[in-house]
């Protein structure tokens, strides 16, 4: 019976690392593309501001 607890242990253990494992890449990718996508949109209206603003200066 003991064995039987310590390996249910194990498991439980186990378990509830592999979930926080998932959930904490789960949060890196979420946050990664979050990033990303923040980072395009940024470069995209910076560009086009440059833009006005080139015109602007001619």
């Amino acid at each position: 019976m003991k064995k039987v607890g310590i390996g249910l242990l194990i498991g439980m253990i186990l378990t509830k690392a592999l979930n926080v494992s998932t959930v904490y890449v789960g949060y890196t990718i979420a946050t990664l593309l979050f990033a990303g996508m923040t980072f395009c949109i940024g470069g995209y209206i910076s560009m086009i501001a440059f833009k006005d603003d080139s015109s602007h200066n001619k």
